[in-house]
């Protein structure tokens, strides 16, 4: 990995273990991901790995719509639930 990339990744990586802690998921409105471990410094990009898996739920179900207001930070667990309930409570005659 280019040492730009890799300074560009450590960045990101602290801008998440710094704003994710404190954003809720869209659904169950927990925190994205947990506190930093203890004795985690900001400003040395030495942050770990970030252990769960984020997704993006379109709220107007339009994929298409990639517009900021659109798009609802959760986690995929919980993203992935809403749409199998979505699937398993759709009614067909909605669509005519």
């Amino acid at each position: 990995m280019r040492p730009t990339t890799k300074a560009e990744f450590q960045m990101l990586r602290e801008v998440a273990w710094f704003f994710l802690p404190v954003t809720p998921c869209y659904f169950c409105k927990l925190p994205l991901i947990n506190e930093p471990p203890e004795g985690s410094t900001f400003g040395h990009r030495r942050h770990p790995s970030i252990e769960g898996k984020i997704t993006f739920h379109h709220e107007d179900r339009n994929r298409n719509n990639n517009k900021r207001f659109n798009l609802k930070p959760c986690h995929s667990d919980c993203h992935r639930a809403y749409h199998a309930n979505l699937r398993r409570t759709h009614d067909p005659a909605d669509d005519l």
